[in-house]
């Protein structure tokens, strides 16, 4: 795995791509499926594809300039324009580099047939080797959950976003329990808030 080039801090900031909201609503009626059959060591997380981390977040030019070239990467496969999605599969989240809150963790969903395009961003701590649509954070590398975890359809998207989201851990209370800015209490060890910025669609295309 690749080494982060610098620590992590614990706020988080991601480069993401967005699926159209039908997708969403398939993959969150997945993930009641899947947290239906009591799988422990599995947790909520925004339904995105991770691209990479950030120690900045990307401006709205740089945003614009990943969707054009995103929507370049789908027109040259067999899909013309659309994503896949296909076997389930575990994406690590990168040891190295601190981030403590995740650092055990994979990001578990459907492998997308989208390759990962070089980013060349002055912000760039950690391009993710791979596309995996998150239906849920899962704890350790997560090659069991690929056996366990019900099955998933075929489905496919054209219409996606590429944006900024920013996570951070929730407090921990001397008792152990977690809470956010307002008090509110998290009961799970993984507790995270997150904000998604302004979707930077990606163009119109059709091969």
């Amino acid at each position: 795995m690749s080494a982060v080039s610098q620590t992590l801090p614990e706020i988080l900031r991601f480069l993401i791509l967005v699926p159209h909201r039908d997708t969403v609503k398939l993959l969150r009626e997945y993930r009641r499926r899947l947290f239906g059959a009591v799988f422990p060591g599995a947790f909520s997380f925004p339904i995105v594809v991770p691209l990479a981390l950030l120690s900045r977040p990307c401006t709205g030019e740089e945003l614009k300039g990943i969707a054009r070239t995103l929507r370049q990467t789908t027109l040259t496969g067999e899909g013309r324009g659309k994503i896949a999605g296909g076997a389930l599969r575990a994406l690590p989240f990168p040891h190295e580099g601190g981030g403590r809150f995740l650092s055990d963790c994979s990001f578990f969903g459907p492998a997308l047939d989208l390759p990962m395009p070089e980013l060349l961003l002055p912000g760039l701590l950690y391009p993710f080797p791979a596309a995996v649509l998150v239906a849920a954070l899962v704890e350790g590398e997560g090659a069991e959950f690929g056996e366990k975890a019900p099955p998933l359809g075929a489905f496919s998207f054209r219409t996606a976003a590429a944006a900024n989201m920013v996570i951070r851990p929730l407090v921990e209370q001397p008792d152990g329990r977690t809470t956010n800015d307002r008090g509110a209490v998290r009961a799970d060890p993984y507790s995270l808030e997150w904000k998604i910025g302004r979707l930077s669609w990606l163009p119109a295309g059709r091969g």
